[in-house]
């Protein structure tokens, strides 16, 4: 995969997705992960054939292997399939992330060599995962960025001015739920983070 450094748009079952996604893209998203914990995997697949109308930036879907054999890749969580298993599975060209919330689970090296790129979370506390583990921060942020030579994804409580934040000390991109799906104007609102992680990226 060719990494984008950029603003990641994680989904939440919405009924005008379609228009939102649509809207980021042409904000400057520069990829979709498609998150439905209560969704089944047609259901799953379905959403990725019809945001594919709306979106020409790659779709991964979260933790559902068989739905993401037919889109771009996959994101899983430690608690979910190893990235490696993923990986064989879907084969060389997908795209594999995983989040980590701990700096030490980057010892993992045959999961780390699965992925393109290693996501932090929580850096801050999220309504949309209730159940997450505690926040890292940014010194997690800077933590996992120094470990690994993966691109680093930050996602968790992230708006305009955390992402500047995290970006600024170390991570490569930002992964977005209700700072674009819940703003006023999604594309309005991925254009900011994507300035803010453009900016964030000056400052190192």
């Amino acid at each position: 995969m060719t990494f984008h450094h950029g603003v990641y748009l994680v989904t939440e079952p919405l009924a005008d997705l379609g228009t939102i996604v649509a809207e980021a893209v042409a904000g400057g998203v520069d990829l979709v992960q498609v998150r439905d914990k209560t969704a089944d995997t047609a259901s799953l697949i379905d959403a990725v054939h019809d945001l594919r109308r709306h979106a020409t930036v790659p779709i991964v879907v979260n933790d559902d292997l068989d739905a993401a054999v037919r889109a771009d890749g996959i994101h899983v969580g430690v608690d979910d399939l190893p990235p490696s298993q993923a990986r064989r599975v879907l084969g060389p060209r997908a795209i594999v992330g995983w989040s980590v919330n701990d700096p030490v689970q980057l010892d993992e090296v045959e999961e780390v060599a699965a992925c393109d790129y290693v996501a932090v979370s929580p850096v801050w506390a999220t309504r949309t995962k209730p159940d997450h583990q505690p926040p890292l921060g940014v010194d997690g942020v800077r933590a996992v960025a120094r470990r690994t030579d993966r691109p680093v994804v930050a996602i968790g409580g992230i708006d305009a001015a955390r992402a500047f934040e995290v970006v600024a000390a170390g991570a490569d991109a930002v992964a977005v739920v209700t700072a674009i799906t819940r703003a006023g104007d999604p594309r309005s609102a991925a254009a900011d983070l994507v300035a803010a992680v453009r900016e964030g990226r000056e400052q190192r």
